[in-house]
């Protein structure tokens, strides 16, 4: 392809003539002819310089047989080559013909003659290395004319050399007697030197008459041939020219009666008509006339409004003409009505149709009728709600004895009164629960995937605490199947990183539960978290889930990921299950912006990963210091699985020896024993009194051992807290190491709240809570019975569920701010308290004045976070600093901060208190002229501009903790808003930020 074109300007008819011939033409002039030119003018010099020497050769032969021949009869005269400096000196013939050499020539031509012998006027001469040569080829070559090119004074000259021969003996004669001879046997046709003639090249044009000839002729034979060509095209084009008139006049003719037909075709299925400049109808078709309902005679002449419907937003018009305006083609969706009245919908597209000069002519309108497409997508909306009303009420109705059953557990689960075996059983109920509630969390998550509500949110989290729930929610799973359950976590992870902790937690889950479901009994499964990469503030770090379970065939992996989808019915049937959970998980991960993958081998097992980068945070709420430190360990065999599964978190806690005989050591650690249990009473009678943590590999070998004092024994899952839970625990048997435990907190509140819960288990369970805590309540069945209360009591705060019998929480919300309001009382703070999960429900609450929000099953440490931010505290411990950093993101986002607080940039950023007031200052410098611009632009209704600065402004706001001024810079930025809506955001941006400033 490239050929072809490089060769284009010789292959084409037209230009490749012209081009051959300039070629030949320009090789002829920049090669052919400098080089004739040149071997010419040579040719010439060679000739001119032997002519030359020939005539001199001739003067001094006359002076020798003429001149010499009489001088010698003259006594007192003498023939010598000093002629110059004695008068009665005549030249010697040689020394006659140098004089003349050097006297003649003309026009830059020089004549010189030299010889190897050394005559006495020549002796002392200097050769040049041309004229070396010269003479050197002239000596072995005497009968030819050496030719040399050679460079004088910067111009290039040709230097012409041939050999200077006795012919005449009285030449002979004279060289011979002379008394300075440097040879005295000469003869006849010796060469005796060399004469040169040096002679500037001119480097012109010079061509004999024969080349001149040729090179005429080629020019005519080109310039005939270039006719003759050019004359052969013409007339070959000018029969395309009259073949290619009549196709087309054949194609017009026939592409008429197609765009006739085209015309037809669309008038007989659209809705066409056409418009001048100014937008008056100048045509419709009949299609249009059957369905406005009006006469052609009544709609031409009219403007188009005459069937718009009254309803339409004018911004779509003014959009509309300024697009058609500016000649580009307008699409969208109309509402009309017909002369009736009759509501209609049209998809219409108008094309502005331009004249010669390229200004618009008329325009072009063709619309098709979408009344049952509209139709269909407002039922469908409409279902859509429907289905999301049912799913919010289904969550509330399942959630509401959910957490009932939550949180009775959870306070069953934390009575001292249980034995360990009634402890567990609590936590297994509260397991069941919270499973359940997972299937429930699967189904919203679905139907928030389908309606593109899904969400994460990134926050400071603990990975170990996370990591370490779920291992710990599924070990008595593996347990029941004799599952190894191993749990490797890279000790390197920091303890705070930035992502969605409980998307993880829902991934990681859903894979450990099916791991643990398609594996068989007495086999394993390994739970890794590992750092792929990392460096100062990222991290890459791989999460794991590796099963030796039933695999999954090559050609069943591509639709695993797929909603509803398990390996076959055989499968579902058998292990049960919705086939929601990996397909959901894949769209956490997506979000996360990773991507869920899988190795797999049928009958040998599944590993499931993915990989994510992290940013690295720093906070206090993730300080391990509550782990023990400065402990030495020795472990009685460490050629063996356990070992190596729990060495990475002992050294969490302090130093490892393998040295058997070190008696100074602190915790002694022993695998599982064999079943005459020798080796563990060996070492209990050696060391009876060092503390031993006995590591197994199923906890149901923990029931068939005693224990003694100084005794811990724990089995797999290994992770650090619960390491560290038995560390402490023996630490506190042994009466010879100190415990290292900071005290245990609390927080006492002190006020009077009111609690509206229509659920009779809801109201125990919270009347549990508040009376363990010491705070005053009263409960209310129902919305009205809340409202009644209310007006009767002073309350400190007041939790309001949201669905209740007579009196929702909503109204009942509604009639306590009115009769604040009425009554010019201080308003109570009130929370809503619901089951629904529906996105956009804390927005709406919030958004109609409520002070906060809490969601069912009820989290302590929200209550908590919520007690503590509107009641009274006896004991402010620091505890709970904590929970108010670990609940800041759930703060009232409708509100606009009204301070730049310092503190927060610190937090956020990391930076330090003085960088945070130098960000702070650097904003007020610069913001206001910053929105001045950003309002110039929207009032110029500059999009581009508009959404350039909104960004730039946006990310001014980010550094110094703005979120919420934020949000609307992103509506701003990505949102396709209509003028007069960005500038009435504007407004309240522009407001609060002189507020702030």
């Amino acid at each position: 392809m490239i050929l072809k074109k490089l060769l284009t300007p010789i292959t084409n008819p037209y230009i490749g003539p012209i081009t051959v011939s300039a070629l030949l033409i320009g090789y002829l002039a920049l090669f052919i002819l400098p080089d004739m030119s040149h071997k010419n003018e040579v040719t010439k010099i060679e000739e001119s310089s032997i002519a030359k020497v020939n005539k001199l050769k001739i003067i001094r032969s006359y002076y020798t047989s003429n001149v010499i021949g009489e001088v010698k009869k003259h006594t007192n005269l003498k023939i010598n080559f000093d002629h110059k400096i004695d008068n009665t000196t005549i030249p010697l013939p040689a020394t006659l013909l140098h004089d003349l050499s050097a006297i003649l020539p003309q026009d830059g031509i020089k004549i010189k003659m030299f010889s190897s012998y050394p005559f006495p006027n020549r002796a002392n001469r200097i050769l040049d290395i041309y004229e070396k040569n010269a003479l050197e080829y002239i000596e072995k070559n005497q009968n030819n004319v050496h030719t040399q090119l050679a460079i004088e004074n910067g111009k290039e000259v040709l230097k012409v050399t041939v050999a200077d021969v006795f012919y005449d003996q009285a030449c002979v004669n004279c060289h011979n007697t002379r008394a300075d001879t440097p040879k005295a046997d000469w003869k006849i046709g010796d060469t005796r030197g060399v004469i040169q003639v040096t002679q500037p090249l001119k480097n012109g044009l010079m061509l004999s008459h024969d080349q001149t000839i040729r090179v005429l002729m080629l020019f005519i034979i080109l310039i005939s041939i270039l006719g003759i060509h050019y004359m052969v095209i013409s007339y070959k084009r000018q029969k395309e020219h009259t073949l290619a008139q009549d196709i087309l006049e054949e194609e017009v003719t026939n592409r008429t009666k197609t765009l006739n037909q085209y015309k037809k075709a669309l008038d007989y299925s659209a809705i066409v008509s056409k418009a001048d400049s100014n937008g008056v109808i100048t045509y419709v078709n009949d299609q249009f006339v059957e369905l406005s309902g009006y006469s052609k005679e009544e709609l031409i002449g009219n403007k188009h409004n005459i069937i718009r419907h009254p309803d339409m937003d004018k911004e779509t018009f003014k959009e509309m003409w300024k697009t058609i305006k500016s000649k580009n083609a307008w699409k969208g969706q109309i509402k009309n009505r017909t002369k009736d009245g009759v509501t209609y919908y049209v998809a219409t597209t108008i094309i502005p149709i331009l004249d010669k000069n390229n200004k618009i002519e008329e325009f072009l309108a063709v619309r098709f009728l979408i009344s049952d497409l509209i139709e269909s997508k407002l039922i469908a909306e409409r279902a859509d709600i429907a289905k999301s009303t049912f799913l919010a009420n289904m969550s509330h109705e399942i959630r509401t004895p959910l957490n009932a059953i939550i949180g009775f557990s959870q306070i069953l689960s934390g009575s001292k009164e249980l034995n360990i075996e009634q402890s567990k059983q609590a936590t297994i109920i509260q397991t069941s629960a919270n499973s359940l509630l997972s299937i429930i969390n699967d189904i919203l998550d679905l139907s928030k995937i389908e309606n593109g509500n899904f969400q994460t949110n990134n926050d400071n989290t603990d990975l170990y605490f996370i990591c370490e729930h779920v291992v710990e929610l599924f070990s008595k799973k593996a347990l029941e199947k004799d599952i190894k359950l191993i749990f490797n976590m890279d000790h390197k992870i920091p303890l705070c990183v930035q992502t969605d902790g409980a998307r993880i937690r829902q991934v990681l889950s859903n894979l450990l539960g099916n791991a643990i479901k398609f594996t068989p009994n007495n086999k394993k499964i390994s739970l890794n978290i590992t750092i792929i990469s990392s460096d100062t503030d990222k991290l890459n770090i791989r999460f794991e889930v590796i099963d030796t379970g039933i695999g999954i065939s090559q050609e069943k992996q591509k639709d695993i990921f797929q909603p509803f989808t398990q390996v076959d019915n055989k499968t579902n049937r058998k292990y049960e299950g919705t086939g929601l959970g990996l397909s959901i998980c894949t769209h956490i991960i997506e979000s996360l912006h990773s991507n869920l993958k899988l190795k797999s081998e049928l009958d040998k097992g599944s590993n499931f990963y993915f990989d994510l980068e992290l940013d690295i945070c720093d906070d206090e709420m993730f300080n391990k210091d509550y782990f023990v430190k400065n402990l030495n360990f020795t472990i009685a065999n460490s050629d063996n699985d356990l070992y190596h599964y729990i060495k990475r978190y002992l050294n969490l806690f302090g130093n490892i020896s393998t040295n058997n005989d070190l008696l100074e050591s602190t915790i002694f650690i022993c695998n599982e024993f064999d079943t005459d249990k020798s080796q563990l009473e060996l070492e209990r009678k050696n060391n009876p009194n060092t503390p031993k943590l006995i590591l197994f590999e199923n906890e149901n070998n923990l029931r068939n051992l005693i224990l003694k004092e100084n005794e811990m024994a724990i089995a797999l899952p290994f992770y650090a807290s619960k390491v560290n839970d038995s560390l402490q625990e023996l630490l506190n048997q042994s009466t010879n190491i100190k415990e290292n435990v900071s005290d245990d907190v609390s927080v006492n509140f002190t006020g009077n709240i009111l609690i509206a819960e229509d659920n009779d288990a809801n109201q125990e369970l919270i009347s549990y809570i508040l009376n363990d805590m010491g705070i005053n309540f009263d409960i209310a069945q129902n919305g009205q019975k809340a409202v009644d209360l209310y007006k009767v009591n002073r309350y400190d705060l007041i939790l309001m569920d949201i669905n209740m019998p007579v009196l929702d929480g909503i109204e009942a919300f509604h009639i306590i701010r009115k009769y604040e309001q009425e009554k010019n009382i201080s308003k109570t703070p009130i929370v809503a308290l619901t089951a629904n999960t529906t996105k956009g429900d804390k927005e709406k609450f919030l958004s109609i004045g409520m002070d906060d929000y809490l969601n069912k099953p009820i989290n302590m440490d929200k209550l908590n976070y919520v007690f503590f931010k509107y009641l009274k505290q006896n004991n402010q411990i620091l505890k709970y600093n904590k929970i108010v950093k670990s609940f800041e993101n759930e703060l009232d986002t409708t509100k606009i901060s009204d301070k730049l607080d310092s503190a927060k940039i610190v937090s956020k950023l990391g930076v330090s208190e003085n960088i945070a007031n130098i960000l702070i200052n650097k904003f007020k410098k610069t913001i206001l002229d910053d929105l001045s611009e950003l309002e110039k632009y929207i009032k110029a209704d500059d999009k581009e501009n508009i959404k350039n600065k909104a960004h730039y402004i946006k990310n001014s706001c980010l550094n110094i903790g703005l979120e919420e001024i934020c949000d609307l810079l992103q509506d701003i930025e990505t949102k396709n808003e209509n003028i007069d809506k960005i500038t009435h955001i504007f407004k309240n941006i522009k407001n609060s930020i002189i507020k702030l400033v």
